[in-house]
């Protein structure tokens, strides 16, 4: 089945740059410059980008992505076919990359409202250089800008960091205002961060035993494992041990916004969904923060991310006491949800907007 995958993959990737090509051809003939959006994990368009690719002028926007796809401007294409396809001016991508189409400027979209540690210390050298194939690195705001200094401190030359002003996403969101408050027990959303991010700080060995103090009092819970472990053992061990748990249930879907929408609280380790959801919900976070001395010893305390938290939640170094801080946090909730928006106000007005953002 594997085989038979690859082999289609292929197929369908060697038809996608024949079009690409020729679509390239027509409109270079109408001096147009050619924008190729690649996102790898991705079903379909991120149209909340369209703010940034229309900042330039005369464009046409090509998407790819490694999903199998061939719908109008949205193509599959493996990252080894990406040398094939000519005449690109921009490639962007908001996942960090190793191929791009020749010649172009490379462009990475920043997908974090904050300045969340991306990986672990030992890692940092390895993702530093892979981002200084890059031309421009746009962020959210100044909050996301410290992560990236530290990254490039010994480094000369850099990519330029360009700063948006807004965080696209989050912009779309409280555009849609989609909000499905419901009346009965709270629901809370479990989101922890990628696995292998920094496996120091994650909570991921600790799920079974969250959920499990959790279940005993009356809420409803949602479990959204990251992107990139939703076909993980530890996740499908947990959907297995607790599947006839009827207020217990894994939400694996690409659009977070309606389970965000309904719920009351999140729960997380170190995830920068933490503030997405807190500023567009306005509702508490609890963060599980189970190895404070790794936190000091790297200094991640500087950044803005961990100096934030208690501004949007609590924050929890053990899990035993979960259920007494939950009862809590729904409690006070307003007052939290008073800070969260004049964080949420704040961080648009410091962000310095650079209004006239040129891709030179």
């Amino acid at each position: 089945m594997n085989f038979i995958f690859r082999v289609f993959l292929n197929i369908l990737s060697l038809i996608s740059i024949l079009i690409i090509n020729i679509i390239i051809f027509y409109k270079k003939k109408n001096k147009k410059k050619i924008l190729f959006v690649y996102l790898p994990h991705l079903k379909k368009k991120k149209n909340y980008y369209n703010k940034i690719f229309n900042k330039i002028e005369n464009n046409f926007i090509i998407y790819s992505t490694l999903n199998l796809s061939i719908s109008r401007n949205f193509y599959t294409v493996k990252p080894s076919y990406l040398k094939f396809i000519m005449g690109v001016d921009f490639f962007f991508s908001d996942y960090v990359v190793d191929k791009f189409t020749p010649r172009s400027k490379r462009v990475y979209i920043h997908h974090d409202i904050y300045d969340t540690p991306l990986v672990s210390r030992n890692k940092e050298k390895e993702l530093s250089k892979r981002l200084l194939r890059y031309n421009f690195i746009l962020i959210p705001s100044v909050k996301s800008l410290k992560v990236f200094k530290l990254l490039f401190k010994n480094y000369k030359k850099k990519p330029k960091i360009l700063i948006l002003g807004e965080y696209p996403k989050l912009t779309s969101l409280l555009k849609k205002n989609i909000f499905l408050r419901k009346k009965g027990k709270p629901t809370i959303v479990i989101a922890p961060s990628g696995f292998y991010g920094i496996p120091k700080l994650s909570i991921k060995d600790h799920l079974q035993k969250i959920i499990i103090e959790l279940l005993k009092i009356d809420i409803q819970i949602i479990l959204r494992p990251h992107p990139s472990n939703r076909n993980h053992k530890i996740v499908k061990v947990i959907e297995n041990k607790f599947k006839k748990i009827n207020n217990f249930k894994i939400d694996i879907s690409d659009d977070y916004s309606k389970i965000y929408s309904k719920s009351s609280l999140l729960i997380t380790d170190y995830s920068g969904t933490a503030y997405t959801y807190a500023m567009y919900t306005l509702n508490p976070v609890i963060f599980i923060s189970l190895n404070k001395n790794y936190i000091n010893k790297l200094n991640y305390n500087s950044l803005n991310y961990f100096k934030d938290r208690k501004k949007i939640g609590l924050i929890l170094n053990n899990y035993s006491k979960i259920t007494e801080k939950v009862k809590y946090i729904l409690k006070i909730k307003k007052k939290i949800s008073n800070n969260i928006n004049n964080i949420k106000k704040n961080y648009f007005i410091n962000s310095n907007s650079n209004n006239n953002l040129y891709l030179n």
